[in-house]
């Protein structure tokens, strides 16, 4: 998202506020994608299947975390 052009506070802090509340929400979503495909791991019965899913939740967290 791109920052306004602006000189008006106001409009420059609702904009920091936005864009933080939209990292937030996406660090959120991934934790929850996360969450879900270790879940799936741990009810799965093939160890490559589950090493897979484990790798995928793994880096999806690292993602977030950069």
């Amino acid at each position: 998202m791109n920052k306004p052009i602006a000189a008006n506070k106001a409009i420059t802090d609702l904009w920091s506020m936005t864009q933080m509340l939209i990292d937030e929400a996406i660090l959120a979503e991934r934790e929850a994608c996360a969450a879900i495909l270790d879940a799936n791991a741990m009810a799965c019965e093939n160890p490559s299947w589950r090493s897979l899913l484990q790798a995928n939740a793994k880096e999806l967290r690292e993602r977030g975390q950069a």
